[in-house]
């Protein structure tokens, strides 16, 4: 009984704590919040609008649709000499809104003002460009003015899973529930 117990405190606590885990986390070229991996560099990446909010910036999933300040950090050493090159696209139709020829940032960020007014997904490419020309590329993806449920499918499964084994040892430790769970049975098969 005691171990049914520790086990019950152990799912709850895995419950309660990875599944908030996963959710921290978007697209799978991030490995950060809000950072991606750009031939193993780390880059920053974040989306603001000024107009309704200057203190907040997105990653994933930008509330609304309009002007939207894109924004690409550089944070590793000697990363700001580097060129980089940027192309949007509106998804599913692959459509070509914005494209920034490869220049170098000396500060480091390089910034884009973008109008956009379609709500849905939308695919960014950044690619950077060393002295030797060797070019590096990745995607970042995001959503605007689009409702989404939070989590993603492997996070609502795991979730799905810990309350079934929950539910599973709550049956195994407790007589009245395995009584009441006969009766039911007993009623629905008849």
């Amino acid at each position: 009984m005691h171990t049914i117990r520790s086990c019950h405190r152990a799912l709850l606590a895995f419950a309660l704590v990875f599944p908030l885990e996963c959710l921290a986390h978007g697209d799978s070229n991030e490995f950060e919040g809000c950072r991606i991996l750009l031939g193993g560099n780390p880059v920053r990446f974040s989306i603001r609008q000024p107009q309704f909010d200057p203190s907040v910036s997105y990653c994933a999933a930008v509330p609304k649709s309009g002007e939207s300040v894109l924004e690409f950090r550089y944070e590793g050493v000697g990363q700001s000499t580097l060129k980089v090159e940027f192309e949007l696209n509106k998804e599913p139709e692959g459509r070509t809104l914005f494209k920034q020829a490869g220049r170098p940032y000396p500060s480091g960020t390089a910034s884009f003002t973008l109008h956009l007014v379609e709500p849905g997904d939308y695919l960014g490419h950044v690619a950077i460009t060393d002295a030797g020309g060797n070019k590096i590329d990745s995607h970042v993806s995001f959503s605007v003015a689009k409702p989404r449920i939070p989590g993603s499918w492997k996070a609502q499964g795991v979730l799905g899973i810990t309350v079934l084994a929950m539910l599973y040892l709550t049956y195994l430790s407790s007589a009245t529930v395995q009584s009441l769970v006969r009766r039911l049975v007993r009623g629905t098969s008849g």
